[in-house]
């Protein structure tokens, strides 16, 4: 059978496009032909790989692999064969690769964060507290200064203000780690009254690492809730799933 023949024969066998007889006479044949064997085997490794766009290495693992096995065995028509069959393999991926959506995380980060809006504090009041002059800072945009003055936690604060805006003002200046850190914590208490808003900015930050199981975890979550995060969540699972 010609080379371009048997590929051919082989590609309908593993698709099963041939008739029952065809079918039992192939499979006939490759019990007594161990070539045939090997052949039928490649075949089927490759269009395992070309199913699982995670896999490109594994795929080149087993070309290269059966490379050095034709030419150690100095069977350079066969090997001939595989070269046909390693380009058809590119040009799949190729393919199919450029048809696939990227996700790009860092600019759905950066498409629906949006500063989070100053607690509400009346300047003309006698209170001096560090909190206090935190959240006057983060009102101002002064987010170092807010950071150095909430990070005291001097105040008792059962409604997760502190943390919360802490959080915020980590955000703003660009320190996501602590961010991250401080929304973690307050998302474990139950009395906060920034629940939604937590969970939402930590998927945000889980989205801008890349962590796409982790942020579609917290996004699911907000689809229960009421307003504006429910709208925002259902968009960004739309994008990334």
């Amino acid at each position: 059978m010609a080379d371009q023949k048997l590929y051919e024969h082989i590609a309908n066998y593993l698709n099963n496009l041939l008739s029952k007889e065809e079918q039992e006479a192939f499979e006939q044949q490759i019990k007594t032909d161990s070539a045939l064997k090997q052949e039928l085997e490649l075949h089927r490794s490759i269009q395992s790989q070309l199913s699982k766009k995670e896999d490109i290495s594994n795929l080149k693992r087993i070309i290269t692999d059966v490379t050095s096995q034709a030419r150690s065995r100095n069977r350079k028509k066969w090997l001939g064969g595989l070269l046909l069959i390693i380009c058809l393999a590119m040009a799949a991926w190729y393919v199919y690769f450029r048809e696939q959506p990227k996700i790009d995380e860092q600019r759905i980060f950066a498409s629906y964060y949006e500063k989070y809006p100053s607690y509400p504090v009346l300047r003309n009041e006698q209170d001096s507290s560090l909190f206090r002059q935190g959240l006057i800072a983060y009102s101002e945009e002064d987010y170092s200064t807010a950071i150095r003055l909430l990070e005291f936690k001097t105040t008792r604060d059962n409604k997760g203000i502190l943390p919360f805006y802490l959080a915020m003002s980590y955000l703003e200046n660009a320190q996501f780690d602590e961010a991250e850190k401080e929304l973690t914590y307050l998302d474990e208490q139950t009395n906060s009254e920034f629940a939604e808003a937590t969970t939402w900015y930590r998927a945000l930050l889980l989205l801008r690492r890349q962590e796409l199981d982790s942020a579609e975890i917290l996004l699911k979550k907000l689809q229960s809730s009421t307003g504006k995060y429910e709208v925002l969540s259902k968009e960004i699972l739309i994008k990334i799933q």
